[in-house]
């Protein structure tokens, strides 16, 4: 008896650990089958060559939504469609993966032939609290679309209220570019719309002030802009010029003809030469100093430049001209240490008389200054005159 009884005690433990070892199995088993089941329902065909869409493709899904198969394993097998468009094992499946049910069987919904949608993958997150597959499909079922995106949706942005506007690309003007991106707007340009046009304008510097009282760089830019030209120069314009029509007419840099210098300034234009367009152009003559007397009485570097003033050589020395040839050769030293032909040539230089003779003049000798007499200098003042007229020497 007593070993009969040891006996059954021995079998009721085996026993135990057998059913326990049969229940893990199972429990095992069903995980597995519901993740099966979860990822590609019975029933549901795949497209030809395509695997079924892995869970991480799909709407909603979280890490914590890992755990669903196990949360609800203790649910039969019982398909249902959720708002997502997805088949799921059971009701359990498809709460758990945030998923709203649209019907209880297998994708697709009768009801979807009332909702003219389309499957693309565009995500939204209803009031509700549920993820919609598309707009299209949250607008079908009454749904508010509240973000983008899988629920939950992400908390409302925190911008500060500075008034900075920024343009968005779909030309929208919005108050800062914070609020830009809480709205998923991109920013085009700073300010307000419509963003300036790019032109293709020039560097050069050339100021112009628009009819806005605004300065542009040139007028290539304020064209651009379509602003038409207050004045030519900087902002602000001048105020209205009070120049007289005295006729000195001069020739701007951009080859306008103006009465006189004033009223080619009050236009803000730069004189290039006096006298009407075109100016001449410079004569090119050298530096060197041959000095010759015009016959206008001026003294000029050279006779090229006498030529390019449009003057006649009076003489081949600085002014005045003198001609001394009534004159008898009678040397003497000038104070310049020069030997002159006689008193006239002296005279006629501008430079005093040091000694009689050639120079150096002796040590001790003081020579009183000798000046020509009435009569050498009316000769010399007649024959000055003379080369002044154009049938003279």
């Amino acid at each position: 008896m007593g070993a009969y009884t040891v006996w059954l005690s021995t079998l009721s433990v085996c026993m135990t650990v057998v059913l326990a070892t049969i229940d893990i199995n199972i429990v095992v088993h069903e995980f597995h089958q519901l993740e099966d089941n979860r990822d590609n329902p019975p029933g549901v065909q795949t497209e030809p060559g395509k695997s079924p869409v892995p869970r991480a493709a799909r709407v909603g899904h979280s890490s914590s939504s890992n755990l669903c198969p196990i949360k609800c394993r203790r649910y039969n097998y019982h398909p249902v469609c959720g708002m997502d468009g997805l088949t799921y094992t059971s009701s359990c499946m498809a709460n758990c993966y945030g998923v709203g049910v649209e019907c209880n069987h297998m994708c697709p919904c009768h009801s979807h032939a009332l909702c003219p949608c389309g499957m693309e993958l565009d995500p939204v997150c209803g009031t509700d609290n549920l993820t919609y597959r598309n707009p299209c499909w949250a607008e079908c079922f009454n749904a508010t679309v509240l973000c983008s995106g899988a629920c939950p949706c992400p908390p409302p942005c925190e911008c500060p209220q500075t008034t900075d506007p920024v343009c968005t690309t779909t030309n929208k003007t919005i108050v800062n570019s914070c609020t830009a991106a809480c709205l998923d707007e991109d920013v085009a340009c700073n300010g307000s719309c419509p963003c300036p046009k790019i032109c293709p304008c020039p560097r050069t510097y050339n100021p112009v002030c628009g009819t806005d009282g605004i300065t542009y760089a040139n007028p290539c830019l304020l064209m651009c802009q379509k602003v038409e030209t207050a004045c030519i120069g900087e902002c602000p314009c001048p105020g209205p010029c009070n120049c007289t029509d005295e006729d000195e007419p001069v020739c701007s840099t951009s080859g306008q003809n103006y009465t006189n210098a004033c009223q080619a300034a009050c236009e803000a234009d730069t004189v290039a030469c006096n006298g009407t367009c075109p100016c001449e152009e410079p004569c090119p003559c050298t530096k060197e100093f041959s000095p010759v007397c015009g016959t206008n009485n001026v003294t000029y570097p050279n006779q090229c430049v006498a030529d390019c003033s449009k003057v006649s050589v009076g003489c081949n020395n600085t002014c005045p001209c003198c001609d001394c040839e009534g004159f008898p050769e009678s040397f003497v030293c000038g104070a310049d240490g020069k030997v002159y032909l006689n008193l006239c040539e002296l005279q006629c230089a501008g430079v005093s008389e040091a000694c009689a003779g050639f120079c150096p003049c002796p040590s001790g000798v003081k020579t009183e200054q000798r000046k020509l007499n009435v009569y050498q200098s009316t000769l010399l003042w007649l024959t000055s005159i003379w080369r002044q007229f154009p049938f003279g020497g």
